[in-house]
C-alpha cells in the first residue's frame, strides 16, 4: 500500500519535534511592580432647572483591594450660586431606580444663559475637590411624530425634529422612555451636530411602541465637558476586560479628584401614540 506521506514530508517531522522540544517550558513568571494606589474623591451631580440638586460623593477604590462600599457620607459639601453658599443634607438611596446620591440640596434655582454654579467637597482625610459648570439654554424640540411599521400596524417608531443652532458646536443626548411600559428606556444615545451645524435634525427610534403608549421624549443639550465625560466613560467601559481594547482615560471636570459636575438643560415632550 502506498504511504499517505510523501518523501518530502518525512524529514520535516523530526525537525518539528526538535524545534518544539527545544522550546522547553513556555510559561514564565513576570513580576510587575504596581504603583501605590491613592484613593481620590469622586463627585457626580447633574444640575437641572428648578429642581433639587442631588450629589453622589464616593471614593475611588483599589482594583486589587478588598471590595467595599465607596460612598463617603461624612463629607463637607457646599454648593455656591450667585455668591450664596448652600449646604446639601443627607439623602436616602433610590431603591426604585437603583440610584444613590447621598447628598441633596432641596433648594432649586432658575438658571439663565451663562450662569455658573460651583461645588466644593472635602472630607476628614484632608481630600478636597472643586468643580463648576456654566448653564446653556436647551435647544427646543420643534415636533414629535410617529410612524407605524409597513409590515405590522401595531408597532410604531418615534421621530423628534429640531433646528440645530448655527455657528456653534452643539452636543446632544436623546432619550425616549415608554411610560406605559414600566418607564422602560427604549432609546438613549449621545452625539454632536457634526456636519449638520445649523440644519434641521431628526432623531428616531426603532419600531418599539404600541398603540396608546405614552412616551416621554427628552432632548438634552450637553456641555462639552459632559459630552467628553460620556464619550470617554463609554470607551473605558468597552475596553474593560478586553485585551484588544484601546485603553481609555475618563475625562473629568472635577479638580482634585474625578467625576462629573454638570448642568443638564433639556426640552421634553409627552406624546401619546393614537
Amino acid at each position: 500500500m502506498k504511504s499517505i506521506f510523501s518523501a518530502k514530508y518525512i524529514w520535516v517531522l523530526p525537525m518539528l519535534m526538535f524545534v518544539f522540544s527545544s522550546c522547553g517550558n513556555f510559561e514564565k513568571e513576570v513580576e510587575i511592580e504596581v504603583p501605590e494606589f491613592k484613593s481620590q474623591l469622586a463627585v457626580e451631580a447633574y444640575i437641572e432647572n428648578n429642581k433639587a440638586i442631588k450629589v453622589a460623593v464616593t471614593e475611588t477604590q483599589d482594583y486589587f483591594g478588598e471590595l467595599g462600599l465607596p460612598f463617603v457620607n461624612d463629607a463637607d459639601v457646599s454648593i455656591i450660586f450667585k455668591g450664596n453658599t448652600y449646604k446639601p443634607g443627607p439623602n436616602p438611596p433610590d431603591l426604585v431606580n437603583f440610584k444613590y446620591f447621598n447628598y441633596i440640596l432641596r433648594d432649586s434655582f432658575t438658571f439663565n444663559e451663562g450662569d455658573v454654579i460651583y461645588i466644593n467637597v472635602s472630607d476628614k482625610k484632608g481630600r478636597m475637590v472643586t468643580a463648576e459648570s456654566r448653564w446653556i439654554n436647551p435647544v427646543k424640540l420643534d415636533s414629535v411624530r410617529h410612524s407605524f411599521s409597513p409590515t405590522n400596524d401595531t408597532l410604531s417608531l418615534i421621530t423628534a425634529h429640531f433646528k440645530d443652532p448655527a455657528g456653534t458646536k452643539n452636543y446632544y443626548r436623546f432619550r425616549v422612555v415608554n411610560l406605559s411600559d414600566s418607564n422602560r428606556v427604549r432609546s438613549d444615545f449621545f452625539t454632536n451636530d457634526g456636519i449638520l451645524d445649523g440644519q434641521n435634525i431628526t432623531f428616531g427610534t426603532g419600531y418599539r411602541f404600541g398603540r396608546n403608549d405614552t412616551v416621554e421624549i427628552s432632548l438634552f443639550t450637553l456641555t462639552e465637558e459632559f459630552y467628553r465625560y460620556l464619550e470617554t466613560a463609554e470607551a473605558a467601559q468597552s475596553a474593560n476586560g478586553n485585551p484588544f481594547g484601546q485603553p481609555a482615560v475618563i475625562k473629568s471636570n472635577v479638580t482634585g479628584g474625578t467625576g462629573i459636575f454638570s448642568v443638564l438643560p433639556y426640552d421634553r415632550k409627552i406624546y401619546i401614540i393614537p
